[in-house]
Protein backbone atom coordinates (compact mmCIF):
# COMPACT_ATOMS: atom_id res chain seq x y z
CA UNK A 1 0.00 0.00 0.00
CA UNK A 2 1.32 3.79 -0.99
CA UNK A 3 -0.27 6.66 0.21
CA UNK A 4 0.47 9.86 -1.66
CA UNK A 5 2.68 12.28 -0.30
CA UNK A 6 5.15 15.46 -0.90
CA UNK A 7 8.11 16.30 0.29
CA UNK A 8 10.77 19.00 0.74
CA UNK A 9 14.06 20.07 1.91
CA UNK A 10 14.38 23.65 2.76
CA UNK A 11 16.33 25.79 4.94
CA UNK A 12 15.38 28.00 7.93
CA UNK A 13 15.81 31.52 8.83
CA UNK A 14 18.09 29.78 11.48
CA UNK A 15 20.19 28.53 8.58
CA UNK A 16 18.87 25.00 9.38
CA UNK A 17 18.01 22.11 6.70
CA UNK A 18 14.55 20.91 7.33
CA UNK A 19 13.00 18.13 5.31
CA UNK A 20 8.83 18.13 5.98
CA UNK A 21 6.59 15.80 4.60
CA UNK A 22 2.71 15.64 3.75
CA UNK A 23 0.18 12.90 3.14
CA UNK A 24 -2.65 13.76 0.86
CA UNK A 25 -5.95 13.30 1.72
CA UNK A 26 -9.17 13.48 -0.87
CA UNK A 27 -12.65 12.92 -0.04
CA UNK A 28 -13.79 9.54 1.55
CA UNK A 29 -14.97 6.78 -0.50
CA UNK A 30 -18.16 4.74 0.37
CA UNK A 31 -16.48 2.97 3.54
CA UNK A 32 -14.38 5.53 4.87
CA UNK A 33 -16.67 8.20 4.76
CA UNK A 34 -19.01 6.20 7.53
CA UNK A 35 -15.71 6.69 10.13
CA UNK A 36 -14.37 10.51 8.46
CA UNK A 37 -15.09 13.19 5.97
CA UNK A 38 -11.65 12.66 4.19
CA UNK A 39 -8.67 9.62 3.68
CA UNK A 40 -5.52 9.74 2.54
CA UNK A 41 -4.88 9.21 -0.92
CA UNK A 42 -3.99 5.69 -1.53
CA UNK A 43 -1.94 4.80 -4.68
CA UNK A 44 -2.79 1.77 -6.76
CA UNK A 45 0.47 -0.44 -7.28
CA UNK A 46 0.24 0.47 -11.32
CA UNK A 47 1.02 4.16 -10.37
CA UNK A 48 3.34 4.25 -8.39
CA UNK A 49 5.84 4.72 -11.09
CA UNK A 50 4.36 7.87 -12.40
CA UNK A 51 3.61 9.38 -8.67
CA UNK A 52 7.23 9.04 -7.98
CA UNK A 53 8.70 10.67 -11.22
CA UNK A 54 10.05 7.11 -12.66
CA UNK A 55 7.68 7.14 -15.80
CA UNK A 56 6.55 10.16 -17.47
CA UNK A 57 3.22 11.94 -16.50
CA UNK A 58 2.15 15.28 -17.44
CA UNK A 59 -0.12 17.43 -14.49
CA UNK A 60 -3.48 16.42 -15.42
CA UNK A 61 -2.30 12.57 -15.11
CA UNK A 62 -1.18 12.93 -11.36
CA UNK A 63 -3.91 14.99 -10.42
CA UNK A 64 -6.07 12.45 -11.46
CA UNK A 65 -4.42 9.86 -9.22
CA UNK A 66 -5.79 11.65 -6.42
CA UNK A 67 -9.27 10.45 -5.87
CA UNK A 68 -10.46 7.88 -3.71
CA UNK A 69 -9.07 4.30 -3.39
CA UNK A 70 -12.42 2.38 -4.89
CA UNK A 71 -14.20 0.77 -1.77
CA UNK A 72 -13.84 -2.46 -3.61
CA UNK A 73 -10.53 -2.79 -2.97
CA UNK A 74 -10.92 -2.53 0.64
CA UNK A 75 -12.02 -4.31 4.01
CA UNK A 76 -13.51 -2.44 7.36
CA UNK A 77 -13.40 -4.53 10.54
CA UNK A 78 -12.66 -2.89 14.12
CA UNK A 79 -9.76 -2.67 15.94
CA UNK A 80 -10.90 -1.86 19.65
CA UNK A 81 -13.99 -1.80 21.43
CA UNK A 82 -13.51 2.00 22.39
CA UNK A 83 -12.58 0.80 25.77
CA UNK A 84 -9.47 1.89 27.23
CA UNK A 85 -6.71 -0.13 27.74
CA UNK A 86 -5.87 -0.99 31.66
CA UNK A 87 -2.23 -0.75 32.80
Amino acid sequence: MALAGLWENWKSPADEWVRSFAILTTEPNELCAELHDRMPVILAPETWLAWLGEEPANQAQLKSLLAPYPSSGMVCWPVSTGKPCST
